[in-house]
């Protein structure tokens, strides 16, 4: 009985740990999928190593950021862009979904948005969408 509870227990966590959202902060000019220079896990910090995916938190902070996928992921994404930064494609869209959020202050320019299953949605009085 001990085994299967610990069997049990290990495998929550393993699903937690692995399901958990990042939050990813934009450090640099660049397109989204770029993995070495753009995003970071804190806030100004270094090179995360990794873009941002299904179920994170995304803050475009100053920076310009080139869509190079449409970004549809399962488990909705939550995307806060501030004043001075942008997200732009002419060929690419995003989809918020899952209770995920949307606030733009800075520019949302991309082919197409998408909002579904009870997205949160602030469009700042300053913002380009």
């Amino acid at each position: 009985m001990k085994k299967t509870l610990l069997l049990f227990v290990a495998i929550v966590f393993i699903y937690v740990y692995t399901n958990a959202a990042e939050t990813y902060f934009s450090i640099a000019d660049g397109n989204w999928s770029n993995t070495t220079t753009v995003w970071s896990l804190t806030s100004g910090g270094p090179p995360a190593g990794s873009s941002p995916g299904a179920g994170d938190i995304v803050y475009i902070e100053g920076n310009t950021i080139s869509l190079d996928f449409d970004l549809a992921s399962g488990n909705g994404i939550s995307l806060y862009i501030d004043a001075t930064g942008s997200l732009t494609s002419a060929t690419f869209g995003i989809t918020i979904k899952n209770n995920k959020n949307l606030d733009v202050a800075g520019t949302l320019n991309v082919a197409t948005i998408h909002l579904q299953n009870g997205s949160n949605v602030n469009i700042d009085a300053g913002a380009s969408v």
